[in-house]
């Protein structure tokens, strides 16, 4: 008889680091699959999604993202922020995660990064 275990850690470190130019919306799709490369459902780890956004871990200062989750069954989710959000952002780099909450390890973060905020030369911000 063999066993076979996989430890998964979390958070999910995300490599990419997207840019973002102020007053512009901002999308970010995050998927998780198995090593066979089919979906998980996200269902798993809660029912309640939420991501923010700071420039510091510690920054009382946030801005909360909105969590698309209507496709958790698929295995992702959808964080995104307004043009409107974008813009009361300073140029800088913020840190985010996205994490689930109503589940077997809740409060879990699942994913987590940075996003550039850039000035936007059309609109001169």
């Amino acid at each position: 008889m063999t066993a076979s275990v996989t430890v998964v850690n979390y958070p999910i470190r995300v490599a990419d680091v997207p840019e973002v130019w102020r007053g512009d919306a901002l999308r970010i799709k995050f998927s998780l699959s198995d090593s066979d490369g089919n979906p998980v459902d996200l269902n798993t780890f809660g029912d309640t999604w939420a991501s923010m956004f700071r420039s510091q871990a510690t920054s009382s200062q946030h801005t909360d993202a909105t969590v698309d989750t209507s496709h958790l069954a698929d295995g992702y989710v959808i964080v995104s922020l307004t043009g409107d959000q974008t813009q009361a952002l300073k140029q800088d780099q913020y840190g985010y995660d996205v994490q689930a909450t109503g589940g077997p390890l809740s409060p879990i973060t699942i994913w987590t990064g940075v996003v550039n905020v850039s000035g936007d030369f059309t609109r001169n911000t």
